[in-house]
């Protein structure tokens, strides 16, 4: 019978092939042969379901990991608020960040962007560039899809002049 290592990397291998209902189905298998999902399981469960359109139940997922007392990875904390941006559910977004903050887990350059993203799409553009702000005190490097998030949140709060200097 397959492990919870078997099942992470079937999924895993179905995310890279873009089969995210079948990660749906495996992830009910496992449920009924009683393996225990772990956060790699529940990462690319989340993904499947925001890839389906139902950011919703990633966010069900993650509550369901934490609340089985699984810490989650940085890339379990990028993929729930992948699904927080789609589903523009600031308020759990701002919950897993004080849990990225409370368990001292260091973001990652993904998960700054997907934040100051999500701030962009729900009219918080100042939070966006407070996140970026953020990005220059870790040390981090900001890459194109950083700079493309200060653009957007520069075009939000209609700081157009400020968009211009950061594209130049």
């Amino acid at each position: 019978q397959p492990d919870t290592l078997a099942y992470g990397a079937v999924m895993e291998s179905l995310n890279r092939g873009q089969r995210w209902k079948q990660i749906i189905t495996y992830y009910e298998d496992m449920k009924l042969r009683g393996v225990p999902p772990d956060s790699f399981v529940y990462t690319n469960i989340m993904k499947a379901f925001s890839k389906l359109g139902n950011p919703e139940k990633a966010i069900v997922a993650y509550d369901t990991m934490v609340a089985s007392g699984i810490s989650p990875s940085i890339y379990a904390y990028n993929a729930a608020l992948l699904a927080c941006e789609k589903s523009k559910r600031i308020d759990k977004a701002q919950q897993i960040l004080q849990n990225v903050q409370q368990f001292n887990v260091k973001p990652s350059l993904y998960f700054y962007t997907t934040v100051m993203n999500l701030y962009s799409r729900t009219d918080q553009w100042e939070k966006a560039i407070d996140t970026f702000d953020e990005i220059k005190k870790s040390g981090m490097k900001a890459d194109l899809k950083v700079y493309t998030a200060l653009i957007t949140a520069y075009g939000q709060g209609g700081k157009w002049r400020d968009a211009i200097t950061v594209f130049q």
